[in-house]
This record gives structure tokens, C-alpha cells and sequence, in this order.
């Protein structure tokens, strides 16, 4: 057995150690927009279904799209999300991310994007986004590259009216409204084997105003295995903070684990 396989069998059985079901979610966007795309159009789809028959019947099927448009230092980027329970219409999320890049030197990139999703599991009503910075490559190499981004977020948030704040959640506000946000992350990938890959993306994103009192952090850590040229399988583990997540939260940190197939076009 490879040392990559060696590596990625211990990183599975690690993850189903540590795993436990969620409470809340955070999308990691910089593990699929960072993949380098070849000029012009290009694109993904990456679906998952959670079937489960017996004492507890439930089918839930997620699908995630993504297109790239590349041309010279310019970079175009969609992605998509969306999970529909067929038991439960409590967990029908819909989430959209768009992302302009442009290489303003060899190694520094300006970035905008905008964020959209609505999530009735956890009475989010409505949350959106706009934000702009910069991404520097740290390290550039065959198997390897290391990046470091910075960014302004004006993110607004509205949940549901009879919604109350608990007296003891530091910094809750029963309607979160406008926010001013830092958004800082660190994004490494490494090629272990010629089929297998891992990226770990961590981030930090302080609310400007209050950022004691005020913060989320999310450690996520990917682990692909392409099965053809076309097709691959993924496995991530999610480790979220929240220090004043949605009044509707009770716990401030998260632990996922999720498995997909991914298909490349």
C-alpha cells in the first residue's frame, strides 16, 4: 500500500472517531474555488444522498453545481447548493456564491463576491452577502501550494420573527440585521498520490464591531480521490465555532462529516 493510501485511510478513520451529527452549517467556498480551471468553461456537479431505512426512514438528496469561466487573469466562478428532505421540510436549504479573481501579480490576487441562502432548519429566514480582498500564494509548487487570503464582508441576516434571543448567548441579537465582518483564511493543498488529494482550508471571520465577543472559525478538511478523469469521490470534516451563532443554536461549535461523488466537465 502507497504512503498516500496509507495517509487518507488514517484520515477516514480519524473523521468517523470524531464525528457527530450537525447543529448548524457553514459553507466552505475556497475548497471548490480554488481549484485551477484550464481556460474557458468548466464545471463540476457534486451530489450526495442520505438514505436511511428501519427504525428511521429518511432520504435526503443534496446537489452542489459549480462553473468556472477563465480568460488570462480573469476568473469567473458560480457555485450552488441545495438539499431537499423528503420527510422534512425543515432541512430544504438553498445557498449561492458567485466570485470574480483577478492576477494582479504572479502572486497576488483581488477578489469580489457576493453570498446568498435561505435555511429553515435552523429558522434562518435569510442571510446575504457582498465582500471584497485579496489572495496572496505563499507557496507555489508541483505538489503543493499554500495561499492566504483577506477580505471585507458586509453580511446581513434575518431570521424568524418569534424568534428570542436565551439571556446567557453572549452577542445574540433575536434579529442579527447588518454586520461588518473581517474574513481572513488560510487554504493548503497537497497532491498525496496521483488520484488522491487533500486540502484543509481554515477561517476566521471577527464581527468589526465586537470581535471578542463576536467570532467564527471553521477547520475544514478535505479529502478527494479521483476514480476516473471525470469522476471523483470526497470526503470532508467540518470543525465549526461560533462564539454568538443564531439565536436558535444552542451549541457554539460543530462537528460534520460528509461524503459525495463528484462529476467533472
Amino acid at each position: 500500500m502507497s504512503h498516500g493510501r496509507v495517509v487518507a485511510l488514517a484520515s477516514w478513520t480519524l473523521m468517523l472517531m470524531l464525528a457527530r451529527p450537525a447543529a448548524a452549517d457553514i459553507v466552505n467556498v475556497i475548497s471548490v474555488v480554488s481549484i485551477a480551471p484550464e481556460e474557458g468553461l468548466t464545471g463540476s456537479l457534486t451530489g450526495a444522498i442520505d438514505a436511511r431505512r428501519g427504525r428511521v426512514s429518511r432520504l435526503v438528496l443534496s446537489a452542489a453545481p459549480v462553473l468556472r469561466y477563465r480568460r488570462g487573469s480573469h476568473l469567473f466562478i458560480t457555485y450552488g447548493s441545495g438539499e431537499y428532505d423528503q420527510d422534512n421540510a425543515a432541512v430544504n436549504r438553498l445557498f449561492g456564491h458567485a466570485r470574480y479573481r483577478y492576477r494582479v501579480m504572479p502572486r497576488l490576487i483581488g477578489e469580489v463576491f457576493t453570498q446568498h441562502e435561505t435555511n429553515p432548519g435552523v429558522e434562518q429566514e435569510y442571510r446575504g452577502l457582498v465582500g471584497a480582498g485579496s489572495l496572496v500564494d505563499l507557496v507555489t509548487r508541483k505538489h503543493m501550494r499554500v495561499a492566504w487570503g483577506l477580505a471585507y464582508m458586509l453580511e446581513y441576516e434575518r431570521v424568524e420573527d418569534d424568534v428570542v434571543c436565551p439571556v446567557d448567548q453572549p452577542g445574540c441579537a433575536a434579529d442579527p440585521g447588518l454586520q461588518h465582518r473581517v474574513s481572513s483564511y488560510l487554504t493548503a493543498s497537497y497532491q498525496l498520490d496521483t488520484n488522491l488529494q487533500l486540502v484543509e482550508t481554515l477561517y476566521v471571520q471577527p464581527r468589526i464591531t465586537d470581535p471578542i465577543s463576536d467570532f467564527r472559525l471553521l477547520n475544514d478538511i478535505q479529502i478527494a480521490v479521483l476514480v476516473t478523469k471525470f469522476l471523483s469521490f470526497n470526503t470532508t470534516l467540518s470543525w465549526i465555532y461560533d462564539r454568538a451563532p443564531n439565536p436558535t443554536i444552542y451549541e457554539r461549535y460543530d462537528i460534520t462529516l460528509k461524503s459525495a461523488l463528484t462529476v467533472q466537465f
